[in-house]
């Protein structure tokens, strides 16, 4: 079971494989919701080390936010308005951490 630490949360626009294969939160940009909900499914597909993946509206309009607390089974989140990127970034940290703390303390 993960702890509730600070997760490493990688941008995906300029980092190299390596990088994002460390990471455990992947957060990319996208202009349409229907492309981020499907690079979503494929971050969990592609970087199974990663437990969470956000995308958000390049012009901060939307993040959709997904932690996978079990196999296949995720947890949404949906954001919306003036999202900067260190908005955006603060936010999904906070919602990966409350997930994790509310998951380990399951009986």
């Amino acid at each position: 079971m993960r702890e509730a630490a600070d997760p490493v949360l990688v941008r995906w626009r300029g980092a190299d494989r390596a990088a994002r294969q460390s990471a455990d939160v992947l957060l990319g940009e996208h202009t349409d919701p229907v492309a981020a909900l499907a690079w979503i499914l494929r971050v969990f597909a592609e970087y199974p080390g990663c437990f969470a993946a956000a995308a958000r509206h390049v012009g901060g309009h939307w993040c959709l936010v997904a932690v996978m607390i079990h196999k296949g089974r995720p947890e949404w989140m949906i954001l919306s308005g003036g999202l900067s990127e260190d908005a955006t970034e603060n936010a999904v940290r906070f919602f990966c951490q409350t997930v994790l703390t509310e998951v380990s303390t399951c009986p």
